[in-house]
């Protein structure tokens, strides 16, 4: 090191200095020049970071091996504009990110040709650390600006459906401050969970009454013991449409009457069968097992095997593994032997279909 530093110092000051131009990141040297410069020089370097950003989606394709190192060294260069002007490097990103997004649907419905691009590329967290990075030298006193920006961003990708953004390493008392910053703006669910570990029960009950969060305001009142009011929302969202998962939850609970039970098998037995899970056999099936209404299990009977007909109609696992759990829940009330082997013999040359008939 020693002789490093009897080198430099042997040199004339414009040796220095023509070094310190040759080997200084462009970064600082950009962070220098706006910092003497005037704000017609800030906004052509904020129309440059726009140009270079653009420029790298500029034949409507993404080139899935260099395009996140490209974008990485257009964000180092231009790192100091996030401490001269937020809003508007955040209103690039956005515009980029919507840009993006529409290259994204182009390529994936077959509108442009783009042999490099990687249907995972924005699968991972790589583009919002490189993002997030980017905002990695604003002061201090700025950080709730450049959180509000991020998770902007965040929801605009959410709703693009390009990527999910990291988690920020904040502390609670952070968090805290940052509630208070975010007040009147926590409007979705993706802000919330930023802030799920300062808020109290009924604030986030508020929030999820005040979006029509629905299943989330009732995982919030099991998991803090309000059973009663979770009970009463279910009752009242299964008056408009059935949910197995909420159905479930009653009864675990034992909150519910054999009048209540059979009024929802009832309403199942009306729905179209064919578009009936596993899942739902076989809940229609067990319950109809401890519900002793003949008329009910006849027309479970009926309507299976109808449904299991028409999917004969059709091949591929899909199909098969939908016969599959209907013979399943037929089988709680009668020989379905009988129908097998009539399947079997219908559709010997399906050797598929016959694998999963043979498992039954």
């Amino acid at each position: 090191m020693d002789f490093y530093i009897k080198h430099l110092k042997s040199l004339k000051k414009d040796e220095l200095i023509e070094l310190l131009l040759k080997f200084t990141p462009k970064g600082y040297l950009k962070e220098i020049e706006l910092q003497s410069s005037d704000s017609e020089n800030l906004s052509q370097n904020l129309k440059e970071f726009r140009r270079r950003l653009f420029k790298l989606v500029e034949d409507n394709c993404i080139d899935t091996d260099s395009f996140f190192s490209k974008l990485r060294n257009v964000f180092d260069e231009f790192k100091s504009l996030t401490k001269f002007d937020l809003e508007s490097v955040f209103d690039i990103l956005e515009e980029f990110a919507i840009t993006i997004e529409e290259i994204v649907a182009t390529i994936y419905h077959d509108e442009v040709d783009c042999e490099y691009y990687d249907d995972d590329i924005f699968g991972g967290l790589e583009y919002s650390e490189i993002v997030s990075d980017f905002f990695s030298e604003v002061s201090k006193e700025r950080k709730g600006e450049v959180l509000l920006g991020l998770l902007k961003l965040e929801r605009l990708y959410v709703e693009c459906g390009l990527v999910s953004w990291r988690d920020y390493d904040l502390t609670k008392q952070e968090k805290e401050v940052f509630k208070k910053f975010f007040k009147n703006k926590i409007d979705n669910f993706v802000y919330l969970n930023y802030f799920s570990p300062v808020l109290s029960v009924s604030e986030k009950e508020d929030i999820y009454k005040e979006e029509d969060m629905t299943v989330s305001l009732i995982e919030l009142y099991l998991e803090n013991g309000k059973e009663d009011k979770a009970i009463s929302l279910i009752k009242e969202e299964l008056k408009t449409e059935l949910n197995l998962e909420y159905i479930e939850n009653l009864k675990k609970f034992d909150a519910l009457s054999v009048e209540e039970r059979t009024e929802y098998l009832q309403r199942f037995l009306n729905l179209d069968f064919l578009d009936f899970s596993s899942d739902e056999f076989d809940f229609i099936s067990k319950e109809l097992l401890e519900i002793e209404e003949a008329e009910l299990r006849k027309k479970f009977i009926v309507k299976t095997k109808e449904s299991i007909e028409v999917n004969t109609e059709h091949t591929g696992n899909e199909y098969y593994i939908y016969i599959q759990s209907a013979l399943k829940g037929l089988k709680n009330f009668e020989d379905i032997t009988p129908l097998v082997k009539d399947l079997k013999k219908r559709f010997k040359r399906r050797r598929s279909f016959i694998k999963f008939l043979n498992k039954l």
